[in-house]
């Protein structure tokens, strides 16, 4: 009695078990609408991805490139010493929205950045059909400013310096950018050799040519850049203006050779070329945006440009001297 007693126990147990497994299977599966996955420094909003960059990343950056290079981003790579995105397409930088011009990078202040913001193909006008974007969103003043030196000397050889202002006032937005670089190269040499086959010269066939030649050159170089540029923005409209000027001049670069020519056909065993040029580029450009909905907006871009260039260059052979 006992020993039927165990097994009916038993058998009720494993009904019980095999009832429970088969309610378990059968527990209906509800689809979210949007899962969200958050952590303290990057979370998925919508199709946005956000990241929090660290007060230290913020502290070593001086650009939007090297802060994003500073966050090592996962969904952000530099190929060829461009960034692309997750797609391998072009990262286009947006600062609050707005495309970033040569101003705004030149002035972007990292410890101002509260977040960044990365897409992908945005439905969103503001960011003008990029196919991969990076928006700064930093803080936004009414009033305010920011001057920003840089300055890079080689001496004596080489020189990049910059200054870039924006100030802030109501819906107005004034930015100035200043560059100016030169170069000095006077230690190039170089030397070689040149074989000519099969040639005439002077109603003389000769077989082969051969000429040495040992060469010193020098290089010049002297530039200047600038851009003012006023923008007027409301929440649906932008307007900016902008007036440029490129200025390059290469004040005097040439070169001196020593030439031996076998068999000494010309007797010119040097030779000396001296260039000079110079350019300037005034332009003027305007772009305009209008937003009308969160799905229709209107843009629109002119500019005129005018170049004057002027060059000139000598080059001379030299005959050897005969002495009497």
């Amino acid at each position: 009695m006992a020993r039927f007693r165990c097994r009916f126990v038993l058998i009720l147990v494993f009904v019980f078990c095999s009832l429970h497994l088969i309610a378990d299977d059968s527990i209906k599966v509800q689809r979210l609408d949007e899962v969200v996955v958050r952590n303290s420094r990057s979370w998925v909003d919508g199709n946005k991805i956000v990241f929090v960059p660290t007060r230290h990343e913020k502290n070593l950056s001086n650009s939007p490139e090297s802060l994003l290079k500073n966050m090592h981003l996962p969904v952000i790579r530099k190929v060829n010493g461009a960034l692309k995105g997750r797609n391998g397409e072009d990262i286009t930088i947006f600062i609050n929205g707005v495309k970033a011009n040569n101003v705004d990078l030149s002035t972007f202040w990292p410890k101002e950045v509260r977040r960044v913001e990365y897409f992908e193909d945005s439905s969103d006008p503001a960011f003008e059909g990029a196919r991969a974007a990076v928006n700064l969103v930093t803080t936004k003043y009414i009033l305010g400013g920011v001057t920003k030196i840089n300055l890079y000397q080689k001496i004596p050889d080489f020189g990049n310096n910059s200054v870039s202002s924006k100030a802030v006032y109501k819906k107005m937005t004034y930015g100035v950018l200043l560059n100016g670089n030169f170069f000095r190269d006077h230690r190039t040499n170089t030397s070689g050799s040149e074989t000519y086959s099969n040639l005439f010269y002077n109603n003389v066939h000769y077989d082969n040519i051969n000429r040495i030649t040992d060469e010193h050159s020098w290089s010049k170089e002297d530039a200047f850049s600038s851009v003012v540029n006023a923008r007027y923005q409301t929440e649906r409209f932008r307007a900016t203006h902008t007036l440029a000027l490129n200025w390059k001049s290469n004040p005097g670069s040439g070169s001196n050779s020593i030439n031996t020519w076998t068999p000494a056909v010309f007797a010119s065993p040097s030779a000396y070329g001296t260039s000079k040029d110079r350019s300037v580029t005034p332009q003027i450009s305007g772009e305009y945006y209008a937003s009308f909905s969160n799905k229709w907006s209107a843009t629109g871009h002119w500019s005129y440009a005018f170049s004057r260039n002027h060059a000139s260059s000598i080059n001379s052979f030299r005959r050897q001297r005969r002495i009497l």
